[in-house]
Protein backbone atom coordinates (compact mmCIF):
# COMPACT_ATOMS: atom_id res chain seq x y z
CA UNK A 1 0.00 0.00 0.00
CA UNK A 2 2.85 2.08 0.91
CA UNK A 3 4.64 1.89 -2.73
CA UNK A 4 1.40 2.79 -4.50
CA UNK A 5 1.16 6.34 -2.24
CA UNK A 6 4.65 7.17 -3.37
CA UNK A 7 4.14 6.66 -7.11
CA UNK A 8 2.40 9.45 -7.92
CA UNK A 9 4.99 11.93 -5.88
CA UNK A 10 8.06 9.89 -7.81
CA UNK A 11 5.75 10.22 -11.30
CA UNK A 12 5.60 13.68 -10.44
CA UNK A 13 8.96 14.50 -9.30
CA UNK A 14 10.23 13.04 -12.65
CA UNK A 15 7.79 14.90 -14.33
CA UNK A 16 9.33 17.91 -13.09
CA UNK A 17 13.34 17.26 -13.94
CA UNK A 18 12.21 16.48 -17.22
CA UNK A 19 10.32 19.53 -17.62
CA UNK A 20 13.19 21.72 -16.14
CA UNK A 21 15.67 19.62 -18.74
CA UNK A 22 13.30 20.45 -21.79
CA UNK A 23 13.84 24.26 -20.71
CA UNK A 24 17.34 24.34 -20.06
CA UNK A 25 17.38 22.69 -23.36
CA UNK A 26 15.36 25.56 -25.18
CA UNK A 27 17.31 27.99 -23.70
CA UNK A 28 20.72 26.35 -24.91
CA UNK A 29 18.91 25.94 -28.07
CA UNK A 30 17.39 29.55 -28.52
CA UNK A 31 20.37 32.14 -26.71
CA UNK A 32 18.67 35.64 -25.83
CA UNK A 33 18.73 37.88 -28.72
CA UNK A 34 21.04 41.25 -27.86
CA UNK A 35 18.37 43.86 -27.12
CA UNK A 36 18.17 45.47 -24.27
CA UNK A 37 14.82 45.42 -22.39
CA UNK A 38 13.95 46.87 -19.00
CA UNK A 39 10.51 47.35 -17.82
CA UNK A 40 8.50 45.74 -14.94
CA UNK A 41 5.07 45.37 -16.59
CA UNK A 42 4.76 42.90 -19.54
CA UNK A 43 6.24 44.44 -22.39
CA UNK A 44 4.89 45.36 -25.70
CA UNK A 45 5.80 42.01 -27.04
CA UNK A 46 3.99 40.29 -24.21
CA UNK A 47 6.39 39.08 -21.72
CA UNK A 48 8.21 40.82 -18.50
CA UNK A 49 11.46 41.74 -18.50
CA UNK A 50 13.54 43.32 -15.23
CA UNK A 51 13.59 46.90 -14.58
CA UNK A 52 17.38 48.93 -14.64
CA UNK A 53 17.76 52.28 -13.42
CA UNK A 54 20.84 53.49 -15.80
CA UNK A 55 23.31 55.63 -15.07
CA UNK A 56 22.94 58.73 -12.97
CA UNK A 57 26.74 60.12 -14.60
CA UNK A 58 25.75 60.15 -18.14
CA UNK A 59 22.80 61.74 -20.50
CA UNK A 60 22.65 61.19 -24.26
CA UNK A 61 21.66 64.12 -26.46
CA UNK A 62 19.71 62.95 -29.63
CA UNK A 63 19.20 65.33 -32.27
CA UNK A 64 16.34 64.66 -34.14
CA UNK A 65 17.29 67.75 -37.04
CA UNK A 66 15.09 66.16 -39.67
CA UNK A 67 12.17 65.99 -37.79
CA UNK A 68 11.38 62.08 -38.38
CA UNK A 69 8.74 60.72 -36.47
CA UNK A 70 10.07 58.03 -34.67
CA UNK A 71 6.32 56.57 -33.20
CA UNK A 72 4.92 56.42 -36.77
CA UNK A 73 7.80 55.34 -38.92
CA UNK A 74 8.52 52.21 -36.81
CA UNK A 75 4.71 51.52 -36.07
CA UNK A 76 5.48 51.61 -32.12
CA UNK A 77 4.46 54.59 -29.64
CA UNK A 78 7.67 54.20 -27.59
CA UNK A 79 10.02 54.36 -30.86
CA UNK A 80 11.79 58.01 -30.20
CA UNK A 81 14.89 57.81 -32.42
CA UNK A 82 17.00 56.22 -34.67
CA UNK A 83 20.30 56.20 -36.19
CA UNK A 84 21.91 54.66 -39.43
CA UNK A 85 23.56 51.63 -39.35
CA UNK A 86 26.28 52.91 -41.29
CA UNK A 87 28.61 55.41 -41.74
CA UNK A 88 29.63 57.93 -38.82
CA UNK A 89 25.61 57.15 -37.41
CA UNK A 90 26.91 53.69 -37.30
CA UNK A 91 29.37 54.36 -34.69
CA UNK A 92 27.28 56.73 -32.35
CA UNK A 93 25.79 55.46 -29.10
CA UNK A 94 28.01 52.47 -28.59
CA UNK A 95 27.84 52.47 -25.29
CA UNK A 96 24.20 53.28 -24.73
CA UNK A 97 22.41 50.85 -22.06
CA UNK A 98 18.85 49.91 -20.72
CA UNK A 99 18.27 52.40 -18.40
CA UNK A 100 19.80 55.72 -19.61
CA UNK A 101 18.33 59.03 -20.08
CA UNK A 102 17.88 60.54 -23.38
CA UNK A 103 16.79 63.97 -24.68
CA UNK A 104 15.67 64.40 -27.99
CA UNK A 105 15.90 67.63 -29.25
CA UNK A 106 13.32 68.43 -32.43
CA UNK A 107 13.41 72.11 -33.80
CA UNK A 108 9.66 73.18 -34.63
CA UNK A 109 8.62 74.84 -37.25
CA UNK A 110 10.78 78.28 -38.21
CA UNK A 111 10.49 80.20 -34.84
CA UNK A 112 13.44 78.96 -33.41
CA UNK A 113 11.38 76.95 -30.81
CA UNK A 114 12.79 73.37 -29.91
CA UNK A 115 11.09 70.78 -28.45
CA UNK A 116 12.67 68.64 -25.77
CA UNK A 117 11.52 65.02 -25.01
CA UNK A 118 12.89 63.25 -22.30
CA UNK A 119 12.95 59.25 -22.66
CA UNK A 120 14.33 56.12 -20.26
CA UNK A 121 16.02 53.46 -22.77
CA UNK A 122 14.19 50.34 -22.61
CA UNK A 123 15.72 48.50 -25.57
CA UNK A 124 16.97 48.96 -28.91
CA UNK A 125 16.21 46.95 -31.97
CA UNK A 126 17.58 46.91 -35.37
CA UNK A 127 15.14 48.00 -37.83
CA UNK A 128 14.58 48.79 -41.68
CA UNK A 129 12.97 52.28 -42.14
CA UNK A 130 9.69 51.57 -44.11
CA UNK A 131 10.52 54.58 -46.55
CA UNK A 132 13.66 53.30 -47.90
CA UNK A 133 14.77 49.83 -46.60
CA UNK A 134 17.80 51.27 -44.79
CA UNK A 135 19.02 49.52 -41.73
CA UNK A 136 18.43 51.83 -38.22
CA UNK A 137 19.20 51.38 -34.77
CA UNK A 138 15.82 51.94 -33.42
CA UNK A 139 15.70 53.28 -29.82
CA UNK A 140 12.22 52.40 -27.95
CA UNK A 141 11.80 54.11 -24.30
CA UNK A 142 9.43 55.54 -21.81
CA UNK A 143 9.18 58.95 -22.32
CA UNK A 144 9.65 60.61 -18.78
CA UNK A 145 8.49 64.45 -19.79
CA UNK A 146 8.82 67.21 -22.23
CA UNK A 147 9.00 70.96 -22.93
CA UNK A 148 9.31 73.49 -25.67
CA UNK A 149 11.81 76.55 -25.18
CA UNK A 150 13.02 78.80 -27.71
CA UNK A 151 16.68 79.40 -29.05
CA UNK A 152 17.97 81.69 -26.30
CA UNK A 153 16.31 80.17 -23.61
CA UNK A 154 17.81 76.67 -24.69
CA UNK A 155 21.27 78.10 -25.23
CA UNK A 156 21.21 79.34 -21.64
CA UNK A 157 19.31 76.00 -19.97
CA UNK A 158 21.42 72.83 -18.95
CA UNK A 159 21.87 70.31 -20.27
CA UNK A 160 20.14 72.05 -23.34
CA UNK A 161 22.73 74.25 -23.92
CA UNK A 162 25.00 71.56 -25.03
CA UNK A 163 22.95 70.65 -27.85
CA UNK A 164 23.92 74.07 -29.62
CA UNK A 165 27.17 76.03 -30.65
CA UNK A 166 28.19 79.58 -29.03
CA UNK A 167 26.30 80.83 -31.92
CA UNK A 168 23.25 79.40 -31.24
CA UNK A 169 23.25 76.81 -33.92
CA UNK A 170 22.56 73.10 -33.71
CA UNK A 171 25.96 71.00 -33.70
CA UNK A 172 26.17 68.55 -36.44
CA UNK A 173 26.03 65.43 -34.23
CA UNK A 174 23.01 63.17 -33.92
CA UNK A 175 24.74 61.82 -30.13
CA UNK A 176 26.29 64.09 -27.89
CA UNK A 177 26.95 61.84 -24.84
CA UNK A 178 26.83 64.38 -21.84
CA UNK A 179 28.50 64.32 -18.66
CA UNK A 180 26.47 64.93 -15.78
CA UNK A 181 28.23 67.19 -13.24
CA UNK A 182 31.39 67.77 -15.27
CA UNK A 183 30.81 71.41 -15.67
Amino acid sequence: MRRLALLPLTALALGLVAWTAGVEALQQANPPIEVHRITDRASPAGYGVRRATGRKDVLFLLNNCRGRPHSVLYGAPSAFYDLNCTSRQGRAAQNIKAGDECVVATQEGGAGDIHFSWFRLLHEERRPDPNDGVEYRVFFGERMRSETLDKAEATATEPYSDFLNINGHFKQMSVIESKRGAR
